[in-house]
């Protein structure tokens, strides 16, 4: 498919450092991923695949909802420099990026330093709207000359997916998105499965829990509001679901997720999304 049109949601820039030779983070993300490191070198793998090397210097990307095993490996100044970036990009009003183009995981070496001039640009400070907009366009047109085409998934699908994303922090049930789409639930459940691998259910959950773990990260909200906030009221049941999806508990996950900090801010617009 085409894309003729392509719509910024949101984005999240920004850096840290390491200082823990092989420090093993298992993560999965509800945006786009496109992470560099500076100095030292990461090791990447997704969906359980053996990782493989960045090399110094080299840029990985991850496709929203991806499981991440990520490895990092000092520089030889003994520490490891870092800096990422999440995006939520929609092309032509309702497909992720990554629904309608793949790409590859470890980029190019030649474009690592444009697309991380790019990065540091949107780290620089400030709120500078079109300026930061016109580095993400930059960004996206080097990464999209790359991409290969993917044959886009059922329509109704996707629709219900974004229903959800839209509305992860409300109490949904299966019987109001039925109702939402004039659909059965039978109907539901099929396509949805069909289109992604995972029931309606299933993927409000997870996707409740990537947000999470980015709020555990980037934030200091107390767990208990941490929950509230991506709609599981249930602090207890919420730590049960995070614990088996990332394999430790939601302070264990924040403890091994907050790297040092290196010093810069962080740069974050947002549409339609709620911090």
């Amino acid at each position: 498919m085409e894309i003729n049109r392509l719509d910024i949601r949101y984005y999240l820039a920004s850096e840290a450092v390491c200082t823990q030779e092989g420090l093993t983070h298992k993560k999965s993300l509800p945006y786009l991923s496109v992470v560099q490191a500076t100095e030292g070198n990461y090791e990447i793998g997704l969906n359980g695949a053996r990782p493989s090397p960045t090399g110094p210097g080299g840029i990985f990307i991850a496709p929203a909802g991806a499981a991440q095993t990520i490895i990092h490996h000092l520089g030889p100044s003994g520490v490891m420099r870092m800096r990422w970036l999440f995006l939520d990009a929609r092309a032509n009003g309702q497909y992720r990026l990554e629904d309608l183009r793949r790409f590859p995981l470890i980029l190019p070496a030649s474009l690592c330093a444009p697309i991380g001039e790019r990065i540091a640009a949107l780290l620089q400070g400030g709120r500078r709207l079109c300026a930061d907009l016109a580095k993400l366009y930059e960004m996206l047109d080097i990464l999209l000359a790359i991409s290969e085409p993917i044959a886009p998934v059922d329509e109704l699908a996707l629709q219900v997916r974004r229903y959800l994303e839209d509305n992860y922090a409300q109490d949904i049930t299966i019987e109001q998105i039925s109702e939402q789409f004039h659909i059965s639930k039978a109907t539901l459940f099929r396509k949805f499965q069909a289109a992604f691998g995972i029931t309606p259910a299933r993927f409000l959950n997870d996707f409740r829990l990537e947000q999470a773990s980015l709020l555990l990260e980037h934030s200091l909200r107390p767990v208990g509001e941490v929950a509230a906030k991506v709609g599981i009221a249930d602090s207890c049941y919420f730590a049960k679901c995070f614990r088996e999806k990332y394999h430790c508990s939601p302070s264990a996950y924040r403890r091994s997720t907050r790297y040092h900090p290196s010093g810069a801010g962080a740069s974050h617009l947002s549409s339609n999304k709620k911090d």
